[in-house]
């Protein structure tokens, strides 16, 4: 169960998933790294990140005499693993709060027989 909060997966057995709920919540209430500013924070975050990047990767090709494709490589691949693993309990607390299609539980939209109108 803690890879699936970690990594942001769904659990298949109810109470699995209830439990997995509770801790994603609250992983995210207690840990104050996993809280996401605002949309506008990290866009400029972003925008500042691929300066930098930028401004490397052409320092590198300067100095080296050719482009640095496995830095290049090295800089895009761990910051989309520590997003990933950053938004994790986010994810596991979207997956496993909904209704799993086929199981027991109902959900509001088909507790009379048929979708809602």
């Amino acid at each position: 169960m803690e890879s699936a909060v970690n990594w942001g997966r769904r659990l298949e057995d109810p109470r699995l998933r209830r439990a997995a709920v509770a801790w994603a919540q609250q992983r995210i209430d207690h840990d104050p790294r996993l809280r996401i500013a605002s949309r506008w924070v990290r866009m400029a975050l972003l925008g500042v990140w691929m300066v930098v990047v930028g401004a490397a990767l052409t320092w590198m090709t300067v100095r080296r005499g050719s482009f640095p494709w496995d830095l290049l490589l090295f800089w895009v691949v761990w910051p989309a693993v520590i997003v990933r693993i950053a938004r994790g309990p986010y994810r596991a607390l979207r997956l496993n709060a909904e209704v799993a299609p086929g199981s027991d539980e109902q959900s509001s939209s088909t507790a009379d027989g048929g979708p809602a109108r």
